[in-house]
């Protein structure tokens, strides 16, 4: 019996051995890693254990990622914004308005995600499973109207993310640096007025309540993936891990479907 308890951090877009989840909808992530672990303990006779932390408890992505890095997490669930503190490619994926719809940026993926995982297997991490978290549109506590008026908008940036900051400030937007744990709190107290995201995130975390006007306008896409380090992973039997990479791709497949079926932004009105 290998033992090998599997802590995965699962947060909402922000797990072998202490996992938590990063992408942005909390609830939707922790269920899905749950789902996983009981998956895998079962394909496993019990030799592979996942014990799940719910998201915003290990910090944000970076947080998680660097502990990972250091052993204090063994996996984690992210969006492929923050993968941008380990590679740089994966954040490509979500240039503003470079895809036209799901279906393009889900044939471009297919093209490029084996170097991706590449990138990332190089740097220690073993990608397990892809979903998309959703279309990002900016949500803001009152109507712009003109470029002029957005001008003037305090908008949330990412900390750790520069190059984030400086798309806005390029968009003639104010960025304000923030940690994704800090983003409700932000916009209850006028610290921002706007907040790009997905709509799924706005409305589980009630965001729509304060930021209640929706730009038209596309903004790009989020995945998320569940990455584990390389060390953990070769720690469970070389027989059992395609089963579990296998169940990991199932969960998100089912995820991905979910997802297209949702309409958050209905939910909203």
């Amino acid at each position: 019996m290998v033992g090998i308890e599997r802590r995965v951090c699962a947060r909402g877009s922000e797990g072998a051995g202490p996992a938590a989840p990063a992408a942005p909808v909390a609830q939707e992530r922790r269920v899905q890693a749950a789902v996983v672990g009981e998956r895998w303990s079962e394909a496993s006779g019990g030799q592979v254990k996942l014990r799940v932390y719910p998201g915003g408890v290990q910090g944000s992505e970076g947080d998680m990622l660097r502990k990972m890095a250091v052993g204090q997490l063994d996996a984690a669930s992210v969006t492929n914004v923050g993968l941008h503190d380990v590679a740089p490619e994966p954040q490509a994926l979500t240039v503003p308005q470079m895809f036209e719809s799901r279906e393009e940026r889900a044939h471009v993926f297919a093209q490029v995600e084996a170097q991706i995982e590449a990138s990332l297997e190089r740097r220690g991490l073993v990608p397990l499973q892809w979903a998309l978290v959703g279309e990002v549109r900016p949500f803001c506590v009152r109507a712009y109207r003109t470029p002029a008026e957005m001008a003037a908008a305090r908008i949330f940036a990412w900390e750790g993310d520069p190059a984030s900051a400086e798309v806005w400030r390029a968009a003639g937007l104010r960025p304000v640096v923030l940690s994704s744990v800090d983003l409700v709190p932000a916009l209850q107290t006028g610290m921002i007025d706007c907040v790009a995201n997905v709509p799924a995130y706005v409305l589980a975390a009630r965001l729509f309540e304060k930021a209640r006007f929706m730009l038209a306008a596309s903004w790009g896409y989020v995945m998320g993936a569940t990455v584990v380090t390389t060390r953990t992973w070769e720690r469970i039997p070389a027989a059992l891990r395609p089963r579990l990479a296998e169940i990991a791709r199932e969960i998100a497949a089912h995820v991905d479907a979910e997802s297209a079926r949702a309409d958050a932004v209905a939910a909203m009105r």
